[in-house]
């Protein structure tokens, strides 16, 4: 348990480039200003996010613009590789997960909401729970088990716009001020902001 508290590493596993920066943006400057090695993961490179792009020239740009994004806050970013709207939860998919989290060994991780308006946020919140509960298992993957690992404290991202997809407003648990940290999450936004999508 020690360990795994003096293991300053958060990673964000959502599913597209930008969610993070909507929906935790302020908190990861918040632990990038308090000493934190960030790590922004998608699982998805974005490919549905124009109208006026292909997906390969998409995907490019906004793989591009998430890792400057995630270099705002010193962080790396990470992508899985699924394709959007087809995100599933299946062997594969969680396997890659799984590495991802083996390679990361994070002992704070943020995802979506486990009912939210979009099913790829949902199906990402349900890889992520899983990965996060079974990665340090030694038989969990073919990757080296670091030294520390173990089941990260799990918190879920409140859904766009404060409602669940019926359109109930959701109770939050937790509240961050991040009131000092709102220019540099707008920045961090625009950043993140894809110029194909007019």
């Amino acid at each position: 348990m020690a360990s795994r508290l003096m293991n300053k590493t958060i990673l964000t596993f959502l599913a597209h480039p930008d969610d993070a920066e909507f929906q935790c943006g302020g908190v990861l400057f918040r632990l990038a200003d308090a000493g934190w090695e960030i790590h922004i993961a998608t699982a998805t490179a974005g490919d549905c996010g124009t109208v006026n792009c292909g997906p390969a020239e998409i995907s490019h740009v906004r793989t591009q613009e998430a890792t400057n994004a995630a270099e705002m806050v010193r962080g790396t970013f990470h992508c899985l590789g699924e394709q959007d709207g087809f995100v599933v939860y299946d062997k594969p998919t969680l396997r890659k997960a799984v590495d991802l989290f083996r390679r990361i060994t994070p002992s704070l991780v943020f995802t979506h909401a486990a009912r939210d308006y979009m099913m790829d946020h949902e199906v990402v919140s349900n890889l992520c729970r899983a990965a996060s509960f079974v990665y340090a298992a030694p038989n969990a993957s073919r990757l080296p088990l670091a030294k520390g690992a173990a089941v990260p404290h799990l918190y879920y991202c409140d859904p766009l716009e404060g409602i669940d997809p019926l359109g109930n407003p959701i109770e939050p648990t937790t509240l961050i001020d991040i009131s000092n940290q709102m220019e540099r999450k707008a920045a961090m936004l625009i950043a993140a902001s894809t110029a194909c999508a007019a």
